[in-house]
C-alpha cells in the first residue's frame, strides 16, 4: 500500500465525513443518557455507521 492509497477519499468518503461531523454530538449525548454502555465501541461504531447510511443516501439522491 502506498502513502496515496492511504490518504485517497472517495466521495462517499467525503460525504460520511461531513456527516459524522455533526452526528458525533448527537450520539455522544445519547451515550450520555445511557443508549450506549461504551463509547468507545459501541458508540463509534454507530456513529461511523450512520454517517455512512448518510453518505450513501446522499450518493443516491445525486444520481436522480
Amino acid at each position: 500500500m502506498t502513502r496515496d492509497d492511504i490518504i485517497r477519499m472517495d466521495l462517499r468518503d467525503y460525504f460520511a465525513a461531513q456527516a459524522m461531523q455533526s452526528m458525533y454530538k448527537i450520539h455522544y449525548n445519547m451515550f450520555l443518557e445511557g443508549t450506549f454502555e461504551d463509547w468507545h465501541t459501541e458508540g463509534m461504531m454507530s456513529v461511523a455507521e450512520d454517517a455512512y447510511f448518510m453518505a450513501d443516501a446522499m450518493l443516491k439522491e445525486r444520481e436522480k
